[in-house]
């Protein structure tokens, strides 16, 4: 009996400390991933010529894939829908992506602790990370500088994010589209996760890989509730980001 009180207690003061210990795990090696997906962008473009790695948006979308793996120009840094089936569990479409080659691991394109499955008990979706809109895009999404080559990134390297994890309420396509908005209330079009206590990891063009820790509402509760004019947090999160993706 006595055994069994010791093993008990021991028991109770393990378990909390293991349940401190996953979190921490999981941001860890999120950060893994993301620096994998940048430094992978930066070897794309040291084998060509500087030229970043093509992305794209839902209209070049390429969703199924090509028994001869012929994907023309639409052929981007990676293909896949997260938002339908059955390109959400098709891991097939990472690989004959352009980045793919780079990274050689499909678990850095998910962050461990990303829970999203497909429906209630699904299989897991196979991609969490999304990359800057703005990065040598296929057709321009719209207002903002975009960067062809790596002596584009005016902002610096230090400066300008590539990937980062998106949030399951937007997570679509491969990019992140965060548009230069500087009225009082700007609108978020795409939203970031915050998996990581209520933040994400971005890597930047240097390699580095930041934490940032959300204040909106929305983008905590994924996308749950509406803004409205009072939402002071807002604009902090929208500006950071944006001050670090691209310039009108």
């Amino acid at each position: 009996m006595a055994v069994t009180g010791v093993l008990l207690v021991l028991a109770g003061l393990l378990l909390p400390a293991l349940a401190k210990a996953r979190p921490a795990s999981d941001l860890l090696n999120c950060q893994d991933n993301l620096r994998q997906i940048g430094r992978a962008f930066s070897v794309y473009s040291g084998d060509f010529r500087e030229e970043i790695c093509r992305t794209g948006g839902l209209d070049v979308l390429v969703d199924s894939t090509n028994p001869k793996k012929n994907y023309g120009l639409n052929q981007q840094w990676c293909m896949g829908n997260m938002s339908t089936a059955p390109s959400w569990t098709n891991t097939a479409l990472i690989q004959d992506s352009l980045i793919y080659p780079y990274v050689q691991s499909l678990a850095a394109y998910r962050c461990p602790a990303d829970v999203t499955t497909v429906g209630p008990t699904g299989p897991p979706k196979v991609r969490s990370i999304s990359v800057n809109g703005f990065m040598n895009p296929i057709n321009a999404w719209g207002a903002g500088r975009v960067f062809r080559k790596q002596s584009d990134l005016i902002l610096g390297p230090a400066m300008t994010w590539v990937a980062t994890e998106e949030n399951p309420a937007s997570i679509n396509d491969g990019w992140f589209i965060h548009p230069p908005d500087t009225s009082a209330t700007p609108a978020w079009v795409d939203y970031p996760a915050s998996y990581h206590q209520q933040s994400a990891n971005l890597s930047f063009a240097d390699s580095h890989v930041e934490n940032r820790r959300w204040t909106d509402p929305t983008v905590i509760t994924r996308g749950g509730i509406l803004f409205s004019n009072g939402d002071t947090d807002r604009p902090a999160d929208y500006r950071w980001l944006q001050e670090r993706t691209t310039v009108p």
